[in-house]
């Protein structure tokens, strides 16, 4: 169970058996966006984590009509074993045509960015606060940002706003996020794989906590939430058996900041976006133009 969930997997492209698979109907517009973010022209961007790793990320930037770079920026954490121009394909596109520069970084242990252990947003958390304080150390005092993440990436930005933030970072998008590792693993103990949760999720604790070096019980997005005052945009697919819907319906019970929350019934997970696009882009975009200055 720890190496499956918690080491290192590099993603192979998708193959798809049943053409009536919805991730086979999914998967052409997903390729679409793809080509879309690989085919503007991008910064290539590194910091080194806390604990030392390179990390990489996708700097999008967007233009105002001077010519200027646009420094309010939507900074997107991807999920679990997958990458960056993957979760986002889709909403990227809508961000970025709509003016808002992007910032795509490769979490740690996926991609271009270094690491053996994937951490479920616990060390995830303070890289992206690495990644706040280089948008500002390379687009000044002056920039603006939101932070966005889907899945695992999800968590991230959700675990982020426990942190001690600069007043730059202005709100949150969280899509199909969980409450904390522990509860995820639990969940997927018992609906995928129909084991108990004891002994294999002390044990899991056990291995995380000893062997890659975080605790399972680290974070919690619920007890982050209560104590939150930025504004968040919460979304999930109806049909998510991956990561409950009801995760996000307790985070958004939760956060005691300014909020919403969006459920596409017909989306399983992190698939939103891909299924009801313009239905997604009018929340997210009165989202953007509500938290970011005029």
């Amino acid at each position: 169970m720890f190496r499956f969930s918690i080491l290192r997997i590099e993603p192979k492209p998708p193959v798809f058996k049943n053409p009536n698979d919805p991730w086979a109907i999914i998967e052409p517009v997903l390729a679409k966006g793809r080509e879309y973010i690989e085919s503007k022209p991008f910064e290539e961007w590194k910091i080194k984590s806390d604990d030392g790793l390179k990390l990489w990320a996708r700097f999008m930037p967007a233009y105002k009509e001077n010519g200027e770079v646009s420094k309010k920026v939507v900074l997107m954490m991807h999920g679990y074993h997958s990458f960056n121009n993957n979760d986002f394909a889709v909403s990227s596109r809508y961000v970025h045509e709509a003016g808002y520069s992007i910032l795509l970084p490769n979490q740690r242990a996926h991609n271009k960015s270094e690491g053996k252990y994937i951490c479920f947003g616990i060390k995830e958390r303070y890289d992206c606060l690495k990644w706040i304080q280089k948008i500002i150390s390379e687009l000044g005092d002056d920039c603006e940002i939101i932070l966005m993440g889907v899945s695992m990436g999800c968590a991230t930005v959700t675990m982020t706003l426990g942190l001690d933030l600069p007043p730059q970072v202005k709100g949150c998008v969280s899509d199909c996020g969980y409450t904390s590792p522990r509860e995820q693993f639990a969940h997927n103990l018992k609906h995928d794989y129909h084991l108990p949760t004891f002994p294999l999720l002390y044990t899991q604790k056990f291995y995380c906590k000893h062997i890659a070096g975080f605790d399972i019980d680290g974070c919690n997005t619920v007890d982050v939430l209560k104590k939150n005052r930025l504004p968040v945009l919460f979304i999930h697919g109806g049909s998510d058996s991956f990561v409950p819907t009801d995760f996000s319906r307790r985070n958004y019970e939760a956060c005691a900041g300014k909020k919403e929350l969006l459920i596409i019934d017909e989306a399983p997970h992190a698939q939103s976006f891909p299924l009801a696009p313009e239905k997604c882009w009018e929340h997210l975009s009165k989202f953007l133009h509500d938290n970011f200055s005029e």
